[in-house]
Protein backbone atom coordinates (compact mmCIF):
# COMPACT_ATOMS: atom_id res chain seq x y z
CA UNK A 1 0.00 0.00 0.00
CA UNK A 2 1.26 3.45 -0.89
CA UNK A 3 1.01 5.30 2.39
CA UNK A 4 2.88 8.26 0.98
CA UNK A 5 -0.16 9.08 -1.10
CA UNK A 6 -2.30 9.68 2.01
CA UNK A 7 -2.31 13.21 3.37
CA UNK A 8 -3.23 13.53 7.05
CA UNK A 9 -3.38 16.49 9.36
CA UNK A 10 -3.47 16.81 13.15
CA UNK A 11 -6.47 18.42 14.82
CA UNK A 12 -7.17 19.41 18.40
CA UNK A 13 -10.13 18.13 20.38
CA UNK A 14 -12.27 20.28 22.63
CA UNK A 15 -9.84 19.82 25.49
CA UNK A 16 -6.99 21.26 23.39
CA UNK A 17 -4.99 18.09 23.58
CA UNK A 18 -3.25 16.71 20.55
CA UNK A 19 -5.14 13.72 19.15
CA UNK A 20 -3.55 10.32 19.48
CA UNK A 21 -2.01 8.66 16.46
CA UNK A 22 -3.05 5.16 15.63
CA UNK A 23 -0.58 2.55 16.88
CA UNK A 24 -1.25 0.64 13.67
CA UNK A 25 -0.69 3.52 11.29
CA UNK A 26 1.08 6.69 12.48
CA UNK A 27 -0.31 8.61 9.52
CA UNK A 28 -3.92 8.18 10.66
CA UNK A 29 -4.97 10.64 13.34
CA UNK A 30 -7.79 9.90 15.72
CA UNK A 31 -9.88 12.71 17.20
CA UNK A 32 -12.08 12.16 20.21
CA UNK A 33 -15.51 13.80 20.34
CA UNK A 34 -16.45 15.64 23.56
CA UNK A 35 -17.56 13.51 26.47
CA UNK A 36 -20.76 15.53 26.58
CA UNK A 37 -21.57 14.48 23.03
CA UNK A 38 -23.91 11.62 22.29
CA UNK A 39 -21.21 10.27 20.04
CA UNK A 40 -18.46 9.68 22.60
CA UNK A 41 -16.51 7.98 19.81
CA UNK A 42 -13.39 8.63 17.80
CA UNK A 43 -13.24 10.28 14.41
CA UNK A 44 -10.93 9.54 11.52
CA UNK A 45 -9.72 12.63 9.67
CA UNK A 46 -8.52 11.99 6.15
CA UNK A 47 -7.58 13.65 2.91
CA UNK A 48 -7.56 10.92 0.28
CA UNK A 49 -5.60 11.46 -2.93
CA UNK A 50 -5.12 7.83 -3.98
CA UNK A 51 -6.94 4.57 -4.10
CA UNK A 52 -4.84 2.48 -1.73
CA UNK A 53 -4.09 3.05 1.92
CA UNK A 54 -4.86 1.75 5.37
CA UNK A 55 -5.88 3.45 8.59
CA UNK A 56 -7.64 2.76 11.87
CA UNK A 57 -10.83 3.78 13.61
CA UNK A 58 -11.53 3.17 17.28
CA UNK A 59 -13.73 4.29 20.16
CA UNK A 60 -13.57 4.84 23.89
CA UNK A 61 -15.44 1.63 24.62
CA UNK A 62 -14.73 -0.57 21.63
CA UNK A 63 -11.78 -2.41 20.19
CA UNK A 64 -9.56 -0.91 17.50
CA UNK A 65 -10.45 -2.21 14.04
CA UNK A 66 -8.47 -2.15 10.80
CA UNK A 67 -9.85 -0.13 7.90
CA UNK A 68 -8.83 -0.59 4.31
CA UNK A 69 -9.36 0.49 0.74
CA UNK A 70 -10.94 -2.23 -1.37
CA UNK A 71 -10.03 -3.27 -4.89
CA UNK A 72 -12.92 -1.25 -6.30
CA UNK A 73 -11.48 1.88 -4.66
CA UNK A 74 -13.90 2.15 -1.75
CA UNK A 75 -13.02 3.04 1.79
CA UNK A 76 -14.07 0.24 4.15
CA UNK A 77 -14.19 0.79 7.92
CA UNK A 78 -14.82 -2.02 10.39
CA UNK A 79 -15.84 -1.08 13.91
CA UNK A 80 -16.18 -3.36 16.93
CA UNK A 81 -18.99 -2.19 19.16
CA UNK A 82 -21.61 -3.89 21.32
CA UNK A 83 -23.45 -6.88 19.83
CA UNK A 84 -26.97 -6.01 18.71
CA UNK A 85 -26.59 -2.27 19.24
CA UNK A 86 -27.35 0.29 16.55
CA UNK A 87 -24.61 2.63 15.32
CA UNK A 88 -24.86 5.66 13.08
CA UNK A 89 -22.00 6.88 10.90
CA UNK A 90 -21.71 10.49 9.81
CA UNK A 91 -19.24 12.39 7.68
CA UNK A 92 -18.05 15.97 7.33
CA UNK A 93 -15.60 17.84 5.13
CA UNK A 94 -14.18 19.93 7.96
CA UNK A 95 -13.82 19.91 11.73
CA UNK A 96 -13.93 23.70 11.88
CA UNK A 97 -16.88 24.73 14.11
CA UNK A 98 -19.73 24.56 13.49
CA UNK A 99 -19.11 21.07 12.14
CA UNK A 100 -21.69 20.00 9.57
CA UNK A 101 -22.09 16.27 10.16
CA UNK A 102 -24.13 14.55 7.46
CA UNK A 103 -25.93 11.27 8.28
CA UNK A 104 -24.36 8.64 6.09
CA UNK A 105 -25.17 5.15 7.29
CA UNK A 106 -26.90 3.28 10.09
CA UNK A 107 -26.44 -0.36 10.94
CA UNK A 108 -26.97 -2.86 13.72
CA UNK A 109 -23.86 -4.58 15.06
CA UNK A 110 -23.82 -8.33 14.46
CA UNK A 111 -23.60 -11.00 17.16
CA UNK A 112 -19.86 -10.30 17.50
CA UNK A 113 -20.34 -6.53 17.69
CA UNK A 114 -18.98 -5.95 14.18
CA UNK A 115 -20.20 -2.94 12.20
CA UNK A 116 -18.92 -2.28 8.67
CA UNK A 117 -19.53 0.54 6.23
CA UNK A 118 -17.92 1.73 3.05
CA UNK A 119 -17.68 4.95 1.07
CA UNK A 120 -16.26 6.04 -2.26
CA UNK A 121 -12.88 7.69 -2.07
CA UNK A 122 -13.16 11.39 -2.76
CA UNK A 123 -10.59 13.96 -3.81
CA UNK A 124 -11.76 16.18 -0.97
CA UNK A 125 -11.08 15.92 2.73
CA UNK A 126 -13.50 13.66 4.61
CA UNK A 127 -14.02 12.95 8.31
CA UNK A 128 -16.05 10.10 9.74
CA UNK A 129 -17.53 9.43 13.13
CA UNK A 130 -19.42 6.48 14.53
CA UNK A 131 -21.83 6.99 17.36
CA UNK A 132 -24.34 4.83 19.22
CA UNK A 133 -27.98 5.06 18.26
CA UNK A 134 -29.71 5.43 14.93
CA UNK A 135 -30.96 8.74 13.62
CA UNK A 136 -31.18 7.22 10.21
CA UNK A 137 -33.15 5.85 8.46
CA UNK A 138 -36.48 7.55 9.31
CA UNK A 139 -39.68 5.66 10.02
CA UNK A 140 -41.79 7.72 7.60
CA UNK A 141 -41.53 10.71 5.28
CA UNK A 142 -43.57 13.87 4.79
CA UNK A 143 -43.66 13.56 0.99
CA UNK A 144 -45.19 10.98 -1.31
CA UNK A 145 -42.00 10.33 -3.28
CA UNK A 146 -38.66 11.59 -2.02
CA UNK A 147 -36.94 10.42 -5.20
CA UNK A 148 -39.17 12.33 -7.61
CA UNK A 149 -36.35 14.53 -8.91
CA UNK A 150 -34.02 11.72 -9.97
CA UNK A 151 -33.76 11.14 -13.73
CA UNK A 152 -35.27 8.00 -15.19
CA UNK A 153 -32.89 5.04 -15.39
CA UNK A 154 -32.10 3.10 -18.54
CA UNK A 155 -35.26 1.17 -19.55
CA UNK A 156 -34.34 -1.20 -22.41
CA UNK A 157 -36.78 -3.02 -24.65
CA UNK A 158 -37.34 -6.74 -23.99
CA UNK A 159 -34.85 -7.86 -26.66
CA UNK A 160 -32.10 -5.76 -25.09
CA UNK A 161 -32.59 -6.86 -21.49
CA UNK A 162 -30.06 -9.32 -20.04
CA UNK A 163 -31.12 -12.68 -18.65
CA UNK A 164 -30.94 -12.87 -14.84
CA UNK A 165 -32.28 -16.20 -13.65
CA UNK A 166 -31.80 -15.72 -9.88
CA UNK A 167 -33.43 -12.79 -8.08
CA UNK A 168 -32.15 -9.40 -9.19
CA UNK A 169 -29.83 -7.47 -6.88
CA UNK A 170 -31.81 -4.62 -5.25
CA UNK A 171 -28.62 -2.63 -4.63
CA UNK A 172 -27.36 -2.74 -8.22
CA UNK A 173 -27.77 0.38 -10.35
CA UNK A 174 -30.05 -0.06 -13.35
CA UNK A 175 -27.32 0.87 -15.84
CA UNK A 176 -25.03 -1.90 -14.53
CA UNK A 177 -22.40 0.60 -13.39
CA UNK A 178 -22.11 -0.94 -9.93
CA UNK A 179 -24.06 -1.17 -6.72
CA UNK A 180 -24.39 0.68 -3.43
CA UNK A 181 -25.51 -0.62 -0.05
CA UNK A 182 -25.34 2.84 1.54
CA UNK A 183 -28.57 4.33 2.79
CA UNK A 184 -27.55 7.71 1.39
CA UNK A 185 -28.01 6.17 -2.09
CA UNK A 186 -31.24 4.31 -1.37
CA UNK A 187 -33.63 7.08 -2.42
CA UNK A 188 -32.05 7.14 -5.87
CA UNK A 189 -32.01 3.35 -6.16
CA UNK A 190 -35.61 3.15 -4.95
CA UNK A 191 -36.57 5.65 -7.67
CA UNK A 192 -34.97 3.34 -10.25
CA UNK A 193 -36.99 0.36 -9.01
CA UNK A 194 -40.16 2.45 -9.13
CA UNK A 195 -39.46 3.47 -12.72
CA UNK A 196 -38.82 -0.15 -13.74
CA UNK A 197 -42.02 -1.44 -12.14
CA UNK A 198 -44.03 1.32 -13.80
CA UNK A 199 -42.40 0.77 -17.18
CA UNK A 200 -42.59 -3.02 -17.33
CA UNK A 201 -45.57 -3.91 -15.10
CA UNK A 202 -48.22 -1.36 -14.17
CA UNK A 203 -47.81 1.89 -16.10
CA UNK A 204 -47.11 5.26 -14.50
CA UNK A 205 -48.75 6.24 -11.26
CA UNK A 206 -49.77 9.87 -12.00
CA UNK A 207 -48.27 12.63 -9.86
CA UNK A 208 -50.32 14.65 -7.43
CA UNK A 209 -52.51 17.09 -9.37
CA UNK A 210 -52.35 20.75 -8.39
CA UNK A 211 -56.15 21.05 -8.04
CA UNK A 212 -57.32 19.08 -5.00
CA UNK A 213 -59.91 20.12 -2.44
CA UNK A 214 -61.19 18.25 0.59
CA UNK A 215 -63.79 18.50 3.31
CA UNK A 216 -64.80 16.48 6.37
CA UNK A 217 -68.42 16.42 7.51
CA UNK A 218 -70.45 13.96 9.59
CA UNK A 219 -67.78 11.26 9.54
CA UNK A 220 -67.21 11.42 5.77
CA UNK A 221 -64.00 12.65 4.12
CA UNK A 222 -64.63 13.97 0.61
CA UNK A 223 -61.73 14.61 -1.76
CA UNK A 224 -62.18 16.24 -5.16
CA UNK A 225 -59.35 15.82 -7.67
CA UNK A 226 -59.49 17.90 -10.85
CA UNK A 227 -57.32 17.27 -13.89
CA UNK A 228 -57.94 17.79 -17.61
CA UNK A 229 -61.06 19.80 -16.66
CA UNK A 230 -62.55 16.64 -15.17
CA UNK A 231 -63.19 15.97 -11.47
CA UNK A 232 -62.99 12.63 -9.66
CA UNK A 233 -64.51 12.46 -6.17
CA UNK A 234 -63.39 10.13 -3.40
CA UNK A 235 -65.53 9.61 -0.31
CA UNK A 236 -64.37 7.75 2.75
CA UNK A 237 -66.15 6.79 5.95
CA UNK A 238 -63.93 7.47 8.95
CA UNK A 239 -64.33 5.93 12.40
CA UNK A 240 -62.63 8.02 15.06
CA UNK A 241 -61.80 6.93 18.60
CA UNK A 242 -63.18 8.91 21.52
CA UNK A 243 -61.07 11.91 22.48
CA UNK A 244 -59.28 14.85 20.95
CA UNK A 245 -56.52 13.08 19.01
CA UNK A 246 -54.60 13.31 16.83
CA UNK A 247 -55.06 9.59 16.22
CA UNK A 248 -52.94 7.16 14.25
CA UNK A 249 -54.97 5.63 11.45
CA UNK A 250 -55.27 2.65 9.17
CA UNK A 251 -56.50 2.93 5.60
CA UNK A 252 -58.40 -0.27 4.93
CA UNK A 253 -59.12 -1.35 1.39
CA UNK A 254 -62.84 -1.99 0.98
CA UNK A 255 -63.48 -1.65 4.73
CA UNK A 256 -62.07 0.38 7.60
CA UNK A 257 -59.36 -2.15 8.46
CA UNK A 258 -59.28 -4.14 5.24
CA UNK A 259 -59.69 -7.82 6.13
CA UNK A 260 -58.02 -7.49 9.52
CA UNK A 261 -60.12 -7.71 12.71
CA UNK A 262 -61.27 -4.18 13.56
CA UNK A 263 -60.83 -4.67 17.31
CA UNK A 264 -57.04 -4.79 16.86
CA UNK A 265 -57.31 -1.10 15.98
CA UNK A 266 -60.38 0.13 17.86
CA UNK A 267 -59.02 -1.24 21.15
CA UNK A 268 -55.86 0.82 20.61
CA UNK A 269 -57.56 4.11 19.68
CA UNK A 270 -56.55 3.92 16.03
CA UNK A 271 -58.81 5.61 13.49
CA UNK A 272 -60.23 3.57 10.59
CA UNK A 273 -60.40 5.01 7.07
CA UNK A 274 -62.08 3.15 4.22
CA UNK A 275 -60.67 3.33 0.69
CA UNK A 276 -63.44 2.70 -1.84
CA UNK A 277 -61.24 1.56 -4.73
CA UNK A 278 -64.13 1.36 -7.21
CA UNK A 279 -64.32 5.15 -7.18
CA UNK A 280 -60.99 5.06 -9.05
CA UNK A 281 -61.11 1.82 -11.04
CA UNK A 282 -63.26 -1.31 -10.97
CA UNK A 283 -61.92 -4.68 -9.77
CA UNK A 284 -61.75 -5.78 -13.41
CA UNK A 285 -61.34 -2.61 -15.40
CA UNK A 286 -62.89 -1.76 -18.74
CA UNK A 287 -59.91 0.01 -20.28
CA UNK A 288 -60.61 3.62 -21.07
CA UNK A 289 -63.96 3.65 -19.27
CA UNK A 290 -62.88 3.94 -15.64
CA UNK A 291 -63.27 7.06 -13.46
CA UNK A 292 -59.53 7.75 -13.49
CA UNK A 293 -59.50 7.62 -17.31
CA UNK A 294 -61.48 10.87 -17.43
CA UNK A 295 -58.57 12.62 -15.73
CA UNK A 296 -55.85 10.82 -17.67
CA UNK A 297 -57.26 9.84 -21.09
CA UNK A 298 -53.77 9.06 -22.40
CA UNK A 299 -53.17 6.41 -19.72
CA UNK A 300 -55.75 3.83 -20.72
CA UNK A 301 -52.94 1.26 -20.75
CA UNK A 302 -52.29 1.66 -17.03
CA UNK A 303 -52.90 -1.28 -14.74
CA UNK A 304 -55.12 -1.14 -11.69
CA UNK A 305 -52.04 -1.29 -9.46
CA UNK A 306 -51.01 2.12 -10.76
CA UNK A 307 -54.55 3.54 -10.46
CA UNK A 308 -55.55 2.28 -7.02
CA UNK A 309 -52.36 3.42 -5.22
CA UNK A 310 -52.89 6.81 -6.89
CA UNK A 311 -56.31 6.92 -5.24
CA UNK A 312 -54.89 6.05 -1.82
CA UNK A 313 -52.31 8.81 -2.22
CA UNK A 314 -55.03 11.31 -3.08
CA UNK A 315 -56.94 10.19 0.02
CA UNK A 316 -53.83 11.01 2.07
CA UNK A 317 -53.68 14.40 0.33
CA UNK A 318 -57.23 14.96 1.56
CA UNK A 319 -56.23 14.08 5.12
CA UNK A 320 -53.48 16.69 4.89
CA UNK A 321 -55.94 19.34 3.70
CA UNK A 322 -58.48 18.85 6.52
CA UNK A 323 -56.09 18.60 9.47
CA UNK A 324 -57.91 21.36 11.38
CA UNK A 325 -61.20 19.43 11.21
CA UNK A 326 -60.03 15.81 11.26
CA UNK A 327 -57.50 14.90 14.00
CA UNK A 328 -55.43 12.25 12.20
CA UNK A 329 -51.74 11.75 13.08
CA UNK A 330 -50.24 11.89 9.59
CA UNK A 331 -46.92 10.47 10.77
CA UNK A 332 -48.61 7.22 11.80
CA UNK A 333 -50.63 5.98 8.83
CA UNK A 334 -51.02 2.32 7.87
CA UNK A 335 -52.57 0.61 4.87
CA UNK A 336 -53.89 -2.95 4.62
CA UNK A 337 -55.81 -5.24 2.30
CA UNK A 338 -56.06 -8.93 1.44
CA UNK A 339 -55.77 -11.01 -1.73
CA UNK A 340 -56.01 -8.65 -4.74
CA UNK A 341 -56.31 -5.87 -2.15
CA UNK A 342 -53.20 -7.25 -0.45
CA UNK A 343 -51.34 -6.54 -3.67
CA UNK A 344 -52.98 -3.11 -3.72
CA UNK A 345 -51.80 -2.37 -0.18
CA UNK A 346 -48.27 -3.45 -1.08
CA UNK A 347 -48.14 -1.23 -4.17
CA UNK A 348 -49.65 1.66 -2.19
CA UNK A 349 -47.10 1.35 0.60
CA UNK A 350 -44.24 0.98 -1.85
CA UNK A 351 -45.25 4.04 -3.88
CA UNK A 352 -46.19 6.49 -1.09
CA UNK A 353 -43.58 7.22 1.56
CA UNK A 354 -46.11 8.94 3.83
CA UNK A 355 -47.37 5.48 4.82
CA UNK A 356 -45.55 4.34 7.96
CA UNK A 357 -46.83 0.74 8.04
CA UNK A 358 -47.94 -1.57 5.24
CA UNK A 359 -49.69 -4.86 6.02
CA UNK A 360 -50.01 -7.00 2.88
CA UNK A 361 -52.27 -9.96 3.65
CA UNK A 362 -52.23 -13.05 1.40
CA UNK A 363 -51.20 -11.01 -1.64
CA UNK A 364 -49.94 -13.98 -3.71
CA UNK A 365 -48.55 -13.66 -7.23
CA UNK A 366 -48.19 -10.03 -8.27
CA UNK A 367 -47.81 -9.14 -4.60
CA UNK A 368 -45.10 -10.43 -2.29
CA UNK A 369 -44.33 -13.52 -4.40
CA UNK A 370 -41.44 -13.18 -6.85
CA UNK A 371 -42.38 -13.86 -10.47
CA UNK A 372 -39.14 -15.80 -11.07
CA UNK A 373 -39.64 -18.15 -8.14
CA UNK A 374 -43.33 -18.68 -8.87
CA UNK A 375 -42.42 -19.84 -12.37
CA UNK A 376 -40.72 -22.89 -10.80
CA UNK A 377 -43.66 -23.97 -8.61
CA UNK A 378 -46.39 -25.31 -10.90
CA UNK A 379 -50.07 -24.38 -10.52
CA UNK A 380 -49.68 -20.97 -8.89
CA UNK A 381 -50.29 -17.38 -9.95
CA UNK A 382 -47.38 -16.90 -12.32
CA UNK A 383 -46.77 -13.79 -14.40
CA UNK A 384 -48.43 -15.39 -17.39
CA UNK A 385 -51.47 -16.50 -15.38
CA UNK A 386 -52.27 -13.30 -13.48
CA UNK A 387 -55.14 -10.89 -14.20
CA UNK A 388 -53.81 -8.49 -16.82
CA UNK A 389 -56.50 -5.92 -16.05
CA UNK A 390 -54.43 -5.28 -12.94
CA UNK A 391 -51.25 -4.76 -14.96
CA UNK A 392 -50.20 -3.46 -18.36
CA UNK A 393 -51.13 -5.96 -21.04
CA UNK A 394 -47.58 -5.64 -22.41
CA UNK A 395 -46.29 -7.31 -19.24
CA UNK A 396 -47.43 -10.58 -20.81
CA UNK A 397 -44.29 -10.53 -22.97
CA UNK A 398 -42.34 -11.52 -19.84
CA UNK A 399 -44.36 -14.72 -19.31
CA UNK A 400 -42.70 -18.13 -19.17
CA UNK A 401 -38.95 -18.23 -19.67
CA UNK A 402 -38.89 -14.49 -20.40
CA UNK A 403 -39.53 -13.82 -16.72
CA UNK A 404 -35.75 -13.94 -16.26
CA UNK A 405 -35.48 -10.81 -18.42
CA UNK A 406 -37.42 -8.65 -15.98
CA UNK A 407 -34.90 -6.12 -14.65
CA UNK A 408 -36.51 -6.33 -11.22
CA UNK A 409 -38.83 -8.63 -9.27
CA UNK A 410 -41.25 -8.34 -6.39
CA UNK A 411 -38.70 -8.62 -3.61
CA UNK A 412 -37.72 -5.19 -4.93
CA UNK A 413 -41.33 -4.01 -4.87
CA UNK A 414 -41.31 -4.89 -1.16
CA UNK A 415 -37.89 -3.28 -0.74
CA UNK A 416 -39.36 0.01 -1.97
CA UNK A 417 -41.18 0.20 1.37
CA UNK A 418 -37.83 0.38 3.20
CA UNK A 419 -36.90 2.00 5.51
CA UNK A 420 -40.56 2.10 6.57
CA UNK A 421 -42.32 -0.90 8.10
CA UNK A 422 -43.82 -3.85 6.20
CA UNK A 423 -45.57 -6.98 7.46
CA UNK A 424 -46.39 -9.74 4.96
CA UNK A 425 -49.03 -12.32 5.90
CA UNK A 426 -49.35 -15.63 4.04
CA UNK A 427 -51.61 -18.68 3.94
CA UNK A 428 -50.05 -21.82 2.36
CA UNK A 429 -53.39 -23.66 2.38
CA UNK A 430 -54.21 -21.79 -0.82
CA UNK A 431 -51.68 -23.06 -3.37
CA UNK A 432 -52.54 -20.37 -5.93
CA UNK A 433 -51.01 -17.75 -3.62
CA UNK A 434 -47.53 -19.21 -4.24
CA UNK A 435 -46.47 -18.67 -0.65
CA UNK A 436 -43.24 -20.62 -1.11
CA UNK A 437 -42.32 -17.99 -3.68
CA UNK A 438 -43.49 -15.32 -1.24
CA UNK A 439 -41.21 -16.80 1.40
CA UNK A 440 -38.14 -16.73 -0.85
CA UNK A 441 -39.04 -13.21 -1.94
CA UNK A 442 -39.45 -12.07 1.68
CA UNK A 443 -36.07 -13.52 2.64
CA UNK A 444 -34.51 -11.58 -0.22
CA UNK A 445 -36.31 -8.33 0.56
CA UNK A 446 -35.46 -8.61 4.26
CA UNK A 447 -31.79 -8.22 3.40
CA UNK A 448 -32.44 -4.61 2.43
CA UNK A 449 -33.81 -3.73 5.87
CA UNK A 450 -31.07 -5.77 7.54
CA UNK A 451 -28.42 -3.97 5.52
CA UNK A 452 -29.65 -0.66 6.92
CA UNK A 453 -29.64 -2.02 10.47
CA UNK A 454 -33.44 -2.01 10.76
CA UNK A 455 -34.33 -5.65 10.23
CA UNK A 456 -37.14 -5.43 12.79
CA UNK A 457 -39.12 -3.15 10.47
CA UNK A 458 -39.84 -6.05 8.11
CA UNK A 459 -41.58 -9.25 9.04
CA UNK A 460 -43.44 -12.15 7.48
CA UNK A 461 -45.85 -14.70 8.92
CA UNK A 462 -46.96 -17.61 6.72
CA UNK A 463 -49.45 -19.71 8.69
CA UNK A 464 -51.93 -22.39 7.56
CA UNK A 465 -55.14 -23.71 9.04
CA UNK A 466 -57.53 -20.85 8.27
CA UNK A 467 -59.72 -19.43 5.53
CA UNK A 468 -58.57 -17.00 2.87
CA UNK A 469 -58.39 -13.46 4.27
CA UNK A 470 -59.48 -14.71 7.73
CA UNK A 471 -56.74 -13.78 10.18
CA UNK A 472 -56.31 -16.68 12.64
CA UNK A 473 -55.63 -16.10 16.32
CA UNK A 474 -52.14 -17.50 15.80
CA UNK A 475 -51.26 -14.52 13.55
CA UNK A 476 -52.76 -11.81 15.73
CA UNK A 477 -49.60 -11.31 17.83
CA UNK A 478 -47.58 -10.42 14.73
CA UNK A 479 -50.13 -7.88 13.54
CA UNK A 480 -50.54 -6.41 17.02
CA UNK A 481 -46.76 -6.08 17.44
CA UNK A 482 -46.33 -4.17 14.16
CA UNK A 483 -49.32 -1.95 14.95
CA UNK A 484 -47.99 -1.15 18.41
CA UNK A 485 -44.43 -0.42 17.32
CA UNK A 486 -45.10 1.56 14.15
CA UNK A 487 -48.44 3.23 14.85
CA UNK A 488 -48.16 3.68 18.63
CA UNK A 489 -44.36 3.96 19.06
CA UNK A 490 -44.21 1.14 21.62
CA UNK A 491 -40.53 0.23 21.28
CA UNK A 492 -40.85 -2.96 23.34
CA UNK A 493 -43.12 -4.58 20.75
CA UNK A 494 -41.35 -7.59 19.24
CA UNK A 495 -41.40 -7.28 15.44
CA UNK A 496 -38.62 -9.77 14.72
CA UNK A 497 -41.12 -11.95 12.87
CA UNK A 498 -40.04 -14.67 10.39
CA UNK A 499 -42.68 -17.40 10.70
CA UNK A 500 -42.98 -19.99 7.92
CA UNK A 501 -43.24 -23.75 7.15
CA UNK A 502 -40.42 -23.85 4.58
CA UNK A 503 -37.47 -25.16 6.58
CA UNK A 504 -36.12 -27.22 3.67
CA UNK A 505 -36.35 -24.47 1.04
CA UNK A 506 -32.94 -23.16 0.00
CA UNK A 507 -33.84 -19.50 -0.36
CA UNK A 508 -30.19 -18.43 -0.32
CA UNK A 509 -29.48 -19.85 -3.77
CA UNK A 510 -31.66 -17.11 -5.27
CA UNK A 511 -29.50 -14.29 -3.87
CA UNK A 512 -26.04 -15.80 -3.45
CA UNK A 513 -24.79 -13.98 -6.55
CA UNK A 514 -25.58 -10.51 -5.14
CA UNK A 515 -22.51 -8.34 -4.99
CA UNK A 516 -20.83 -10.20 -7.84
CA UNK A 517 -21.01 -9.60 -11.57
CA UNK A 518 -22.21 -13.11 -12.38
CA UNK A 519 -26.00 -13.56 -11.96
CA UNK A 520 -26.16 -17.34 -11.86
CA UNK A 521 -27.28 -19.95 -9.35
CA UNK A 522 -24.64 -21.67 -7.18
CA UNK A 523 -23.07 -24.53 -9.11
CA UNK A 524 -23.98 -23.05 -12.49
CA UNK A 525 -20.81 -21.00 -12.82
Amino acid sequence: MNLSSLKTESYMNTHNKAPAKSPHNPLAHLVKTPKTSVANKLIVGLSCFAAATSFTVSSMNAQVSESTVTEDEKLKISFNGAPGEHYATERAESLKPPVNWTPFHSRKADSNGLVEFSDSLEQTQQFYRIRPGSIYPPLVYASENTGADYPLPVLPELADLPVVEPLTDPFEWSDGSGRSIEFADWSRRRAEIKAEIENYEIGPKPDRPSDITASYTDGILTVNITENEETLTLTSEIILPTGDGPFPAIIGIGAGTGSLPSDIFSSRDIAQITFNFGQVMAHTQSRGNEPINRLYPDLTYMGAYAAWPWGISRLIDGLELVQEDLPIDLEHLAVSGCSFAGKMALFAGAFDERIALTIAQESGGGGAAAWRVSETLGNVETLGATNFQWFKTSMRSFAGSNVSKLPMDHHELMAMVAPRALLVLGNPDFVWLADESGYVSCRAAHRVWENFGIGDRFGFSIVDGHGHCALPNSQRPEVEAFVEKFLLDIEEADTDVTIHPYETVDYGRWTEWWGTEDPVFPGDE
